[in-house]
């Protein structure tokens, strides 16, 4: 039951970290966009 729950806490950080990178590429298209 342990590995259990720390499977779904590094779920729960990938889907964190995907929508930090999702995030930050949008704020670089912005910026380019922007720049441009």
């Amino acid at each position: 039951m342990g590995s259990l729950g720390t499977s779904r806490d590094l779920e729960d950080l990938r889907d964190a970290l995907i929508l930090f990178a999702c995030f930050l590429l949008s704020a670089l298209i912005i910026a380019l966009a922007v720049r441009q």
